[in-house]
Parts: structure tokens; C-alpha cells; sequence
């Protein structure tokens, strides 16, 4: 989402119009003090990035990819308009460095299946990543520093963060959240302990 974008939300939230919104941002938005956005403070979802390559590829071997090595092959992005798109586009662009984008997809599904098949590799939030850490064919990898994160918040007025339904998908989303996390890291210090 654009900072624009989030503002007109806002508005709608302010005026009674629209429903909550969610979205991700990087870097978050500035907001208006009527507008509650949890970016800056408690971020709705918080995930790393890391890589995801074929289980053959060069960089598995590596413990961690450095950005300069990742400049170096082609990736799988995102379709234009996903946040995670831009996010990878604004580090590579940030860093000086080139980002080969090869193709682009839009399901998980998809990006497993086309970097299983050749010499791609993808940046991926770990919460995309959690089926990839038990599947011999792949491999998943942190970048070096700096290490990105992708952030998704909810936007709404802080009065209807208090409306039970809103609130509850709130607290639904943070406990889902948490508990993805919890079996990425489970998974990864088993894979460690191999």
C-alpha cells in the first residue's frame, strides 16, 4: 500500500464508511492521530525474509546469502502490486545492487514448484516459507545484513479496534502469527541439529 492509500482509509474509517484494512507496509506510514496503524509500535504480522532456493542450487551451501551473491542469479518475484514485490525491489535498489526478476507469480505454490524445477531463487516472508524447511528438493536460507523484514498492519479508528469482532480478529491474527513463528523456528533447529 501506498502512504496515500493507507490515508484514504483513514478517511473512510473516520467518516463510518469502510471496515478495518489491512496491509503491508514498508516503510510504514505516518497516520493521522484518529487513525490507529499498528506499524511503527506492534506490527499486526512481523516476518523475516529469507531465501529460497532448489536444494542443488550454488548458494545452499552457503549459511547465510549475501545480497551481492543474490544480485547474481535470476529470482522469482512477486506479481507488481504485492507489497513483497516492492520491499525486495527497494533493498536491491537501496544496495546498488541489480535484481535479476526473471518471472512472476502470485501463489506459493507456484514459486515452490518453478524453483524446485531450475536455477531461481526467491525472497520469501518466512510465513510462506513454513512447508519449504522439511522438503528435501529445497532450501532455505537467511540473507546476511541487512536482514529484511515484511510487516503487516491493521488500520482502523481506535474506536473500533474496541468492537468485539475487530478485536477478536485482531488477537486471532497475532496468536496465528505467533504460532507460525513458533513451528519456523522449531523446524529450523531440528534442520540444524541434522
Amino acid at each position: 500500500w501506498e502512504v496515500q492509500a493507507v490515508r484514504a482509509v483513514c478517511r473512510e474509517l473516520s467518516g463510518g464508511v469502510g471496515a478495518p484494512a489491512h496491509g503491508s507496509l514498508s516503510p510504514p506510514p505516518r497516520v493521522t492521530p484518529a487513525c490507529l496503524c499498528y506499524s511503527g509500535a506492534e506490527p499486526l504480522v512481523l516476518h523475516m525474509v529469507e531465501v529460497l532456493m532448489g536444494a542443488d542450487h550454488p548458494l545452499a551451501s552457503q549459511p547465510q546469502v549475501s545480497w551481492e551473491a543474490l544480485s547474481r542469479f535470476p529470482q522469482v518475484i512477486f506479481k507488481d502490486g504485492y507489497g513483497m514485490q516492492r520491499l525486495v525491489q527497494e533493498q536491491f535498489q537501496n544496495r546498488g545492487e541489480r535484481l535479476k526478476a526473471a518471472l512472476e507469480l502470485n501463489t506459493l505454490d507456484a514459486f515452490r514448484g518453478v524453483i524446485r524445477q531450475g536455477n531461481f531463487i526467491a525472497l520469501l516472508p518466512q510465513s510462506a516459507l513454513v512447508e519449504c524447511y522439511a522438503d528435501p528438493t529445497l532450501a532455505v536460507r537467511p540473507t546476511e545484513e541487512p536482514t529484511l523484514t515484511r510487516s503487516v498492519v491493521l488500520v482502523t479508528t481506535r474506536d473500533r479496534l474496541n468492537i468485539p469482532p475487530i478485536r477478536r480478529f485482531y488477537d486471532l491474527v497475532q496468536g496465528v502469527s505467533a504460532t507460525v513463528l513458533d513451528s519456523v523456528k522449531q523446524v529450523e533447529a531440528a534442520m540444524v541439529q541434522r
